[in-house]
């Protein structure tokens, strides 16, 4: 699980979301201070294998060439290697001119244009993403690269007509395409993982079904392709066909989702919480001793709300590891929505003792130390909290989620003003997770804004998201409906008869 905050994605939870890669590029090369001019760039929804970290540290060329030779460790390409370490320092010029020499050495390569571009993504600079792939386009015409990777930046953006254009086009050129054959079977497989993911997103199961087999038949080790096949087949009443493309992925790749848990969350989706539980139970006894599937259990309960399940799944994972870092976040995360502060503190505290840099854990932490009577607990969270908004900020963007711990921690020390402008400025950019609702209605009732902190809470509590400030969210409605009512009576004289 990327992130355990206050909002709970079950759809990536289990799985069932699209495969994020593309784009993806090793976060070690993303450590320093990006060379500046860009904005955030989303990640891209393809098929294409992404690098690790591991793998793209002891081979740096890898994400670069790896699509287009098999030897991207050679010497050879030490010019690449270079132009990373170049990009990294903020010389743009310097990795540019490195990775032309290494093209004009070798012209399987892909072009420098597309080289940078991904380098640009891997520093979030999404204005200079775009004008190198306009570069690329207009310099190499009969190169594919550059639309699919518009095309992976617009399902990323859920601009799918957008997408399924860029597609058409990168279909034509990879036909036609012959000077890498490498580089087009790399095509082949985005082209198609992508496809898919068009009609994924229209849930039109069956006319993704083609380009998921046609994806599987270029890359059958893929576990990302098995799932989303998987994904589709449940979608066509197929569960059984499901589990076992899950089963397949989950041999590929240990680290995939175990086939009961996915069918579990699928289930789920469909509001089939019978078979949702069943799947679940099914997984916990057929895996006793699986640390992973224990984790995946408790994730399933914290998303889907059922609390006591997560405790127990959680505290069984912690059983079968006790020095399981996700296992203790989960345990504290599930202890703070109970309101059981005590346990939320031992085992938060104990996750970033373990962690230090794990901002999932310390923002957490934060958010239970600013609710005791303690002084230097709340002191510690004020630290912790602008020590994460500090460490996520870049480029002035923020973790809305981080942000939000910050501004209620600055609340609940009396900073209201201060607390105030920062939620308005995650509310203003929008998607805001219910418990940041509740904080923001908290700062309109002391406003006096009383329509608006009833409309927030309305809508937090409309959310099926499970959230630790639910039970408040709903006792301020209620006080603040009162308060409306009392102003209502009070404000505003008795309607009278039109009748003379």
């Amino acid at each position: 699980m990327s992130k355990m905050s206050h909002q709970i994605n079950f759809g990536l939870v289990v799985g069932v979301g699209l495969a994020l890669s593309g784009l993806g590029i090793s976060a070690s090369y993303a450590q320093t201070t990006p060379p500046t001019g860009g904005t955030a760039a989303a990640p891209s929804t393809t098929g294409t294998p992404s690098v690790d970290a591991g793998q793209a540290t002891t081979n740096p060329s890898e994400f670069l060439i790896g699509n287009a030779v098999s030897d991207a460790s050679s010497p050879q390409y030490q010019d690449v290697a270079d132009a990373i370490t170049r990009f990294r320092n903020n010389d743009v010029s310097g990795a540019r001119e490195l990775l032309a020499r290494a093209r004009q050495n070798n012209q399987k390569l892909p072009p420098v244009e597309i080289m940078m571009a991904r380098l640009w993504a891997v520093s979030n600079q999404l204005n200079n993403f775009h004008v190198e792939l306009e570069k690329a386009v207009m310099t190499y015409p009969d190169d594919p690269d550059a639309y699919l990777y518009l095309a992976e930046l617009a399902l990323a953006e859920h601009r799918v007509t957008d997408a399924e254009s860029d597609l058409m086009r990168a279909k034509d050129l990879i036909a036609k395409y012959q000077a890498n054959q490498k580089r087009k079977r790399n095509f082949d497989i985005r082209y198609n993982a992508s496809m898919a993911a068009v009609a994924e997103e229209r849930t039109q199961w069956s006319e993704a079904m083609p380009h998921l087999e046609a994806w599987l038949k270029l890359d059958p080790d893929n576990a990302a392709a098995h799932a989303r096949m998987g994904r589709a087949l449940f979608q066509m009443g197929r569960p059984t066909d499901a589990y076992n493309e899950y089963d397949a992925a989950l041999k590929i790749d240990p680290k995939s989702i175990n086939p009961y848990i996915a069918l579990a969350g699928l289930y789920e989706q469909t509001k089939d919480r019978t078979n949702a539980a069943k799947s679940i139970s099914y997984a916990v006894q057929k895996n006793p001793k699986d640390l992973n599937v224990h984790l995946q259990a408790a994730r399933w309960g914290l998303a889907t709300n059922q609390l006591n399940e997560a405790q127990k799944y959680a505290d069984d994972a912690l059983k079968i590891d006790p020095d399981s870092l996700e296992g203790k976040i989960l345990r504290g995360i599930v202890a703070r929505m109970t309101g059981d502060m005590k346990t939320a503190e031992t085992r938060l505290q104990a996750a970033v003792v373990q962690a230090p840099a794990n901002i999932d854990a310390s923002n957490q932490l934060a958010l239970v130390l600013i609710e005791s009577p303690d002084k230097d607990k709340r002191d510690r969270a004020a630290q912790i909290a602008e020590y994460n908004l500090r460490a996520t900020t870049q480029n002035g963007r923020t973790n809305p989620e981080v942000a939000a711990t910050y501004a209620w921690v600055l609340y609940k020390l009396g900073k209201t003003a201060e607390a105030g402008q920062i939620l308005a400025q995650i509310q203003q950019a929008g998607n805001i997770s219910p418990d940041t609702a509740f904080y923001i209605a908290k700062i309109l009732e002391d406003q006096d804004k009383i329509d608006g902190a009833i409309y927030v809470c309305e809508k937090a509590l409309e959310s099926p998201v499970p959230f630790a400030q639910r039970q408040a969210t709903a006792d301020l409605l209620d006080k603040l409906k009162k308060k409306k009512d009392a102003k209502d009576k009070g404000g505003s004289p008795a309607p009278t008869s039109d009748k003379k």
